[in-house]
C-alpha cells in the first residue's frame, strides 16, 4: 500500500469537498503511523530472511 499525505488543497471526500484543517492534520497523522509500520514490518522482515539457510 503507498500512501500520500493529503495537503490541505486537495479534495477529502467523494464528491470533491475541501478537507478541513482538523482532517488534514489526522489523515497526515495517520499517513505517518502507517509508513512508520511499514518500514517497521520491512526491517523485521529483512532480519527474518537474514536467519534463513
Amino acid at each position: 500500500m503507498k500512501l500520500t499525505p493529503l495537503l490541505a488543497n486537495q479534495p477529502a471526500t467523494a464528491n470533491g469537498d475541501a478537507a478541513s484543517l482538523e482532517l488534514v492534520l489526522v489523515l497526515q497523522q495517520l499517513v505517518a503511523v502507517v509508513k512508520a509500520q511499514e518500514d517497521e514490518i520491512a526491517a523485521l522482515t529483512a532480519r527474518v530472511e537474514a536467519l534463513e539457510p
